[in-house]
């Protein structure tokens, strides 16, 4: 195997960074939310959307996975989102 380079971007799969933003949103006391593109709520809500359970409301929509990882520190400058792995 060879190493990673400092050009090489190492893959994160999406599970793993919902996982990852997850832990950090709970301290917060919200959770990312997927929503399924047969929704009713899916225009309104996206793909991705963020729940607060101490208000009991949406805040945050149409979430970009990649940048609210960046955003929270849970996605380091050399790793890229994989869809689907």
């Amino acid at each position: 195997m060879m190493p990673i380079t400092h050009h090489e971007k190492k893959p994160v799969a999406e599970r793993a960074l919902v996982a990852r933003l997850n832990r950090r949103l709970a301290k917060r006391a919200e959770r990312l939310m997927r929503c399924s593109p047969r929704s009713r709520w899916f225009g309104d809500l996206g793909a991705y959307y963020v729940v607060s359970y101490e208000q009991g409301t949406v805040v945050a929509r149409h979430c970009l996975l990649e940048e609210l990882a960046f955003e929270h520190g849970v996605m380091a400058p050399h790793e890229v989102l994989v869809q689907g792995a």
